[in-house]
């Protein structure tokens, strides 16, 4: 295993699940490994991420006494533009975790976290500075922004239109998505993001 493989399992082994979830994005955009570094960091970090999850549900047919296999839902797939990959509990919500398939894989985002809420409101607050004012911007992986699937926009991530909207005065500050409902930890990881990214 490499020096920089060997930083990474330090950092997984004593994460958060938003450490973790962090992690995922650095390790997808670290140029300074091998594919097959990248691969096996990323199989440790959904190892860890699992332990969070809790315990499996088992459900048990009250008539029979018998155990069955709990329900499958369809999770959508984006017309096979995604790949779903399981739900998560960050920023005290459930989101539900998205890889781009095959014939996407060239885009630069490798995770995409879904929380129908969360996108809800940054639609209707970030609206204004929305590429082309494209309503659904959040509901769509961001992979399939500017493609046939939702032509017209482009992708910007999200702390910079934040970042954007606070300079247009669309908001009056970070503080302001959390009054509408955005938690707080999650407004401080966009906006520590956007820091990073200006320096």
């Amino acid at each position: 295993m490499a020096v920089k493989s060997e930083y990474y399992q330090k950092l997984v082994l004593n994460g958060t699940v938003e450490d973790l979830i962090d992690l995922l994005d650095q390790v997808g955009n670290d140029n300074t490994i091998t594919e097959d570094e990248r691969e096996w960091v990323e199989n440790s970090i959904h190892r860890r991420l699992s332990m969070f999850k809790g315990t499996p549900v088992r459900i048990v047919n009250i008539e029979s006494g018998v155990e069955e296999e709990p329900p499958q839902t369809v999770y959508d797939e984006f017309g096979g533009s995604s790949i779903y990959k399981g739900e998560i509990f960050i920023y005290g919500l459930k989101w539900k975790m998205y890889v781009p398939s095959i014939k996407f894989r060239e885009t630069q985002i490798n995770y995409w976290y879904y929380n129908e809420k969360v996108a809800s409101i940054l639609s209707d607050v970030l609206l204004p500075v929305i590429p082309g004012k494209f309503r659904g911007y959040f509901n769509y992986p961001p992979w399939l922004l500017g493609t046939s699937y939702a032509p017209h926009t482009y992708y910007i991530p999200t702390d910079s239109l934040i970042s954007l909207a606070i300079e247009r005065h669309v908001i009056d500050d970070w503080n302001s998505l959390v009054v509408k409902g955005i938690p707080e930890k999650l407004v401080e990881r966009y906006r520590s993001r956007n820091l990073g990214n200006s320096l």
